[in-house]
């Protein structure tokens, strides 16, 4: 493995000062601090030169757009699934009406079948009994 040579960089005492007391507080060496924050401009696209704030800000200005659209989709999304479910409500409980009136009047010809076997059975029998009543 090629050992990596490594370089001298100047910067004014009060930017070295900031610089100990960010690395003292991070816990982590200047050298390590650098390449971080090179890593961080270079991976992230922002110049370190303008207010990374504004940038930020904008990022999240952008970030919130996008959620915002995908919100507003969302419930058109729900309203369009919800129109949907009451129309499947209203044909399903449509037809179970109709299957309710064909069982009801299954049933009504069910009993009127029933009563017109009775009154056969009745007839039948008074026949039989009067073709008796005749031979005697």
């Amino acid at each position: 493995m090629a050992e990596k040579k490594n370089t001298t960089i100047a910067i004014t005492q009060t930017t070295n000062d900031r610089l100990e007391l960010l690395c003292g507080t991070l816990n982590i060496t200047k050298k390590d601090f650098i390449e971080a924050a090179v890593s961080y401009f270079q991976r992230n696209g922002i110049d370190p030169r303008t207010d990374a704030r504004e940038e930020s800000n904008q990022a999240i200005a952008d970030q919130l757009k996008i959620i915002s659209a995908q919100l507003q989709s969302n419930r058109e999304d729900t309203q369009l699934t919800k129109r949907q479910n009451e129309t499947l409500f209203g044909l399903v409980k449509g037809v179970n009406d109709g299957l309710q009136a064909v069982i009801s009047k299954q049933d009504e010809q069910q009993q009127a079948t029933q009563l017109i076997v009775q009154q056969t059975k009745k007839k039948r029998h008074w026949w039989q009994r009067k073709g008796k009543d005749d031979e005697n």
